[in-house]
């Protein structure tokens, strides 16, 4: 098992990754821009501030609903490209984290 304990930058763009799992304490930034593939997404990163999704059209409403939920100190979340996210559920998103400064869709930027 590899370990990565001090990591705090990771890119998997266009990884083509269909499940991504990842505990890592020190991680803030995540960038996950245009995995396609990717329908399962299960975060433990306490210290998580930037979560990049733009593009990841198979990633479920509800799974990125928890994913913040999960985020205690996310500011910062890209939801472009993502036409399975509804107005409602980007709502539900806003209010799931109370640290949340912008969150970038297809059609509006800095929502908050």
């Amino acid at each position: 098992t590899m370990q990565f304990v001090n990591l705090q930058d990771m890119n998997l763009r266009l990884s083509g990754v269909t499940k991504v799992c990842i505990a890592l304490a020190g991680l803030d930034t995540l960038d996950l821009r245009d995995c396609y593939r990717l329908q399962h997404l299960s975060l433990d990163c306490p210290k998580l501030v930037t979560l990049h999704l733009q593009g990841c059209t198979k990633l479920k409403t509800e799974v990125v609903e928890q994913v913040v939920k999960d985020s205690p100190v996310l500011e910062e979340i890209d939801l472009r490209e993502m036409p399975q996210l509804s107005p409602a559920s980007l709502s539900r998103i806003q209010t799931l984290c109370s640290t949340l400064r912008r969150i970038y869709t297809s059609t509006v930027s800095d929502l908050i």
